[in-house]
């Protein structure tokens, strides 16, 4: 479990990032029934939405949707998935800031050192 930095006094979350694209032959009337039910969809428990984008382009390769999440454990991210999979193809990757990231990789590096 990725753990972020800064949860002063919360409970520890995971960083998320929801890659959600557009399953192949949606039709107008599913992206329109889509879009109706997000303006009602509340979070899951456990989960904080930080950000949500819809990126610019067209075609397959550019997801339809970018959300940032911090979670608690991995329930909300399945009730996520659940909820718009039938609209989505989803991808949800556990994510960490560049200075997290160096820190965890300096550790396992002598970790790694250590076990040589």
């Amino acid at each position: 479990m990725i753990v972020s930095c800064g949860t002063q006094g919360r409970e520890p979350t995971m960083t998320i990032l929801g890659l959600f694209y557009w399953k192949a032959g949606t039709s107008h009337e599913k992206i329109l029934e889509c879009l109706g039910k997000r303006f009602s969809f509340e979070e899951p428990e456990g989960a904080n939405m930080l950000f949500e984008y819809s990126p610019s382009g067209v075609g397959d390769r550019t997801p339809a949707v970018v959300a940032g999440y911090e979670m608690t454990d991995f329930a909300p991210m399945m009730e996520i998935e659940l909820v718009w999979g039938e609209y989505f193809d989803i991808t949800m990757l556990p994510a960490v800031s560049a200075e997290d990231g160096i820190k965890m990789g300096t550790d396992v590096i002598q970790h790694i050192a250590a076990m040589a």
